[in-house]
């Protein structure tokens, strides 16, 4: 796997043998020269057919709730290869809410 361009210290956009182009999660993935070979073994997840305008909430997305949305993703087996990064972002910013303790009140689900 070719590292082409960082995204930030664990996540990069990579090129395949294929020459496919996919984001990358691995442990300082970041760092280094670049373009440069990772082994398959540091990759701890790979993201294919991202929106490129999903690449700027990667790099401002924790790596924990990204991988913890692409879990989520997996489960679902979605045909949409935008969720993880689509979910991390929601997640985070529900994370971000509940430590400011913002309450937001849903008026449609009051009633359950």
């Amino acid at each position: 796997m070719c590292v082409i361009k960082s995204i930030n210290n664990n996540a990069a956009i990579c090129a395949d043998g294929k020459g496919y182009e996919l984001i990358a999660l691995g442990t300082s993935f970041g760092f280094g020269t670049i373009p440069r070979e990772i082994p398959f073994s540091d990759i701890e997840h790979t993201f294919y057919g991202i929106d490129p305008k999903s690449l700027g909430l990667v790099s401002e997305l924790s790596e924990d709730v990204l991988k913890f949305a692409a879990q989520l993703a997996d489960l679902a087996r979605t045909i949409s290869p935008n969720l993880p990064v689509t979910l991390a972002n929601h997640i985070a910013f529900a994370i971000k809410r509940t430590c400011g303790h913002m309450v937001v009140e849903i008026p449609a689900l009051c009633c359950f």
